[in-house]
């Protein structure tokens, strides 16, 4: 949109509305504008608008700034001006060229010359035409991870829309919500390059403060008589519960919720989504280990367990997929699993597919042993064949006797845990998965390795 809209022809007429030459230089057409276009696009307000732009690089480019800067251009009350200066002539003007000119990039090229015309009678009809099918997974991207601080500050932000509209739609007085000091210290602790245990809780104990102090002025709102609208509700109600599930948290010195997970299993149920499974975090970035302990974690799948049987008695539509391979040793443990007779020696069976039966092509053609271990890239598609990199890039990822913990347990063959979760957490991808609880082997009574919580990258 930035490069349809003619800036220049629009910025005379702007120009017209200052003819003295004196007094400070007015803001170009294109930031008043543009701002506006952005603030009724997503309905920021006008302090929401202002701490937006200054954090993104592409709506800075859409009101002309000639590249990225930390400070804000303008500040919340010049919008009144603009809104003053703009007027809806100029608005009208500017949505009639874009009507008009909707169409101007869907026009065909002239051919290069020397080639025929797309309209000669001779032309050979385009036979390149299929369906090309896409793993989004298989795709390299930066997802953020959803830690408990930046949940908080979600929350907190979106509380703060909430309370804006109570306040609107009712006429009352917008109470203090030190929005500015909130974000400023969210910020500081998003950009700081190494988040130890006590500035976690430093964060998580100013966001938890400020969640609250958000959610008491609603339940004063709602004592005194007020309502939300339906949608309000809804949000108002899952905000409450990450609050309740991040204060105990914070209170007990834990990282996970005993219901969290297998309360998502009765919405999924409920949706009538047709297959759910889940998997572990694979850290990325030598963050503090707040993983859930061995036993935190197989007591999780336990109530999981229980909980697919009964919907599956019940005649549930859902399959539940246990992809994680430390199911299996939950099963093996509880007699759901048993080993088969007549295994052949040094065979894999199942468990983890790395090296196995799986490879990751990612759309720049990079081959990755596992897309969740981010430097298991042995080669490329478009320089190397696929038949030789399996056969030798790929070896190193099946020495199966090069595992601490797994070589030694009976259950190699159809376990070996996530080794994307033991390199991403120690750096090795060998190393002992770090939410495994088995300590022994049952039948040779070998002593297994264990991670120890504190082994970091190196």
């Amino acid at each position: 949109m930035a490069d349809r809209i003619p800036w220049d022809e629009f910025e005379e007429k702007y120009a017209r509305l200052f003819p003295s030459g004196t007094g400070n230089v007015a803001k170009p057409l294109r930031m008043a504008l543009g701002a506006l276009i952005i603030q009724t696009r997503f309905q920021y307000s006008d302090r929401e608008l202002v701490d937006q732009i200054a954090e993104n690089p592409y709506l800075q480019y859409f009101i002309g700034l000639p590249g990225f800067q930390e400070e804000a251009p303008f500040d919340a009350s010049t919008l009144v001006l603009f809104r003053k200066r703009i007027s809806a002539e100029m608005l009208m003007e500017a949505n009639e060229y874009l009507l008009d000119h909707k169409d101007d990039d869907k026009d065909d090229p002239a051919p290069p010359s020397g080639e025929k015309n797309s309209n000669d009678d001779t032309a050979k009809e385009d036979t390149n035409k299929g369906t090309l099918t896409i793993d989004a997974t298989c795709s390299p991207a930066n997802i953020r991870y959803p830690q408990d601080v930046s949940l908080l500050n979600e929350a907190r932000e979106k509380l703060e829309n909430i309370i804006y509209r109570f306040c609107k739609c009712y006429s009352l007085k917008l109470p203090r919500r030190y929005r500015k000091r909130a974000r400023k210290e969210y910020l500081a602790f998003a950009k700081s390059k190494k988040h130890t245990s006590k500035k976690i809780r430093s964060a998580l104990r100013k966001q938890l403060a400020y969640v609250k102090r958000d959610l008491r002025y609603l339940e004063q709102f709602m004592s005194e008589g007020y309502a939300m609208t339906g949608k309000d509700i809804n949000l108002y109600l899952t905000i409450t519960r990450l609050y309740e599930q991040q204060q105990y948290m914070y209170d007990n010195r834990v990282h996970s919720v005993e219901h969290r997970i297998p309360d998502i299993i009765d919405e999924v149920v409920k949706a009538k989504v047709k297959v759910f499974a889940f998997s572990r975090y694979v850290p990325t970035g030598g963050e503090v280990d707040t993983s859930m302990t061995p036993q935190e974690y197989r007591k999780l799948l336990e109530i999981c367990d229980a909980k697919f049987k009964a919907y599956e008695a019940a005649g549930c539509e859902t399959y539940f997929n246990k992809k994680d391979h430390l199911w299996t040793l939950y099963e093996y443990e509880t007699g759901q699993f048993q080993l088969p007779q007549n295994v052949k020696d040094g065979m894999i069976y199942g468990g983890c597919n790395c090296g196995n039966c799986h490879i990751t092509i990612a759309s720049n053609g990079d081959v990755m042993a596992c897309r969740r271990v981010t430097d298991s890239r042995v080669a490329n598609v478009f320089e190397d064949r696929l038949a030789d990199v399996w056969i030798c890039q790929i070896e190193k990822y099946r020495e199966y006797d090069k595992f601490e913990k797994c070589s030694k347990c009976e259950l190699k063959a159809w376990c070996r845990g996530c080794p994307a979760v033991a390199n991403g957490t120690t750096g090795n991808f060998y190393g002992a998965d770090p939410q495994c609880w088995k300590t022994r082997n049952e039948i040779t009574g070998e002593e297994l390795p264990c991670y120890m919580r504190g082994e970091n990258k190196e």
